[in-house]
């Protein structure tokens, strides 16, 4: 599979984009089973992130999630060094699972905008069967470290909330 340049790598992409690249990247459908089955992007793996979600978010907690998702990425034999693209239906697990492949060690990680309904509605084909996969051996996950310094913990949120020289920004909607 050809490789994009690292430069080159939009956090966010539309439907044509991944049209253009599908040979250059990894698809990754993060919504339900059912949902992967009924229609995806074509050569899509499933990766359903419920089986990974964690309620506490310390340290100890986020090196688990990081590993859990290597261990998740690798059965799929998606490698640390691939680009990928997460797909979901717009309800944000796209960009859950971008995180998670960034947590993982992941640096190639881009989200389809708008998920398999701009996909399907801009005229791109689905297909309603499993993805086989190219690859006959888990991907090897062993020299990736997991990138725990982008996200913050709880302790850093405390810390930070009572910080006079720190602003702690919550960007929910």
């Amino acid at each position: 599979m050809p490789r994009l340049p690292t430069l080159m790598l939009p956090a966010v992409v539309d439907a044509d984009w991944l049209l253009a690249h599908l040979d250059q990247v990894r698809v990754i459908d993060t919504r339900r089973t059912s949902d992967y089955l009924a229609g995806h992007v074509p050569g899509a793996c499933s990766f359903p992130l419920d089986a990974l979600l964690v309620e506490r978010t310390d340290r100890s907690a986020l090196e688990r999630l990081a590993r859990a998702s290597q261990r998740a990425l690798a059965s799929r034999g998606i490698r640390p060094d691939e680009h990928v693209v997460l797909v979901d239906d717009a309800d944000g697990s796209a960009a859950l699972g971008a995180l998670m492949c960034e947590l993982a060690g992941m640096t190639h990680v881009t989200v389809l905008q708008g998920g398999v309904t701009r996909w399907s509605t801009g005229g791109h084909t689905v297909e309603h069967f499993p993805a086989m996969p190219d690859h006959s051996d888990p991907a090897d996950w062993r020299d990736t470290p997991p990138r725990l310094d982008f996200l913050a913990t709880i302790d850093d949120v405390v810390r930070v909330s009572t910080d006079q020289e720190s602003v702690l920004l919550d960007c929910r909607s």
